[in-house]
């Protein structure tokens, strides 16, 4: 965990927060969730920093990931899988399908950081 992080934990629990009900910290993505009580503790215990710009959400274009694989792997990765999938899906019952698509969007995610949204507005069946 950063250390950026533990100090801000620890500037919640100064501001009065819970850890596990208010706030919480998912290694996984490497990202802290507050809740919007926790938030306020902060802002009242803390009045002269900016939590508002801190906690901006960046917004990012859903197709900058999507290229940047294509471009990394040097194929067009997600055209190809998702034309893949489609195929795979015509042969499979509804539960098959659905086990298939939880494996490979799962497992294409954990492995690149990238999803894959765009497959259930090119498979019908779905």
């Amino acid at each position: 965990m950063a250390d950026d992080a533990i100090r801000l934990f620890r500037m919640l629990i100064e501001a009065g927060a819970k850890p596990g009900e208010d706030f919480s910290y998912d290694m996984h993505s490497s990202s802290a969730q507050i809740s919007d009580r926790a938030f306020e503790k902060l802002k009242a215990a803390f009045p002269d920093i900016d939590w508002t710009s801190i906690s901006e959400r960046v917004e990012v274009d859903p197709s900058l990931p999507i290229e940047y694989l294509n471009s990394y792997l040097g194929v067009d990765f997600v055209e190809r899988i998702l034309t893949r999938i489609e195929q795979r899906l015509i042969d499979l019952e509804p539960q098959q399908a659905t086990w298939y698509l939880q494996q490979i969007l799962g497992g294409v995610e954990q492995r690149t950081h990238v999803p894959l949204p765009r497959v259930s507005t090119r498979c019908p069946r779905l």
